[in-house]
């Protein structure tokens, strides 16, 4: 829950190298050790560009995850077998 606080925050995203983060790799930076954290912030320094690439890469990903979205489109189809039409 705190790496989508973390994305919401419309900042690049630097995390511990770990199981669970590497399906998020490309929207966030992984990293194993204090060398390659301090790679990773210089590299983000030196582009610019890349940090707007991830930005919206993480915008996309909130959508995906956003429990409002999911909730409508399960609300939809429940009234939909219950009314049992089109909406």
């Amino acid at each position: 829950m705190k790496l989508f606080e973390f994305l919401a925050l419309n900042k690049p995203v630097l995390a511990s190298n770990t199981a669970e983060l590497r399906s998020f790799d490309g929207c966030i930076l992984l990293y194993s050790n204090e060398s390659e954290l301090r790679d990773k912030v210089l590299y983000l320094k030196a582009n610019p560009k890349l940090i707007k690439e991830i930005i919206k890469r993480n915008k996309k990903i909130l959508k995906k995850y956003d429990w409002g979205s999911h909730l409508r489109k399960r609300m939809l189809s429940a009234i939909r077998i219950i009314v049992g039409e089109e909406i």
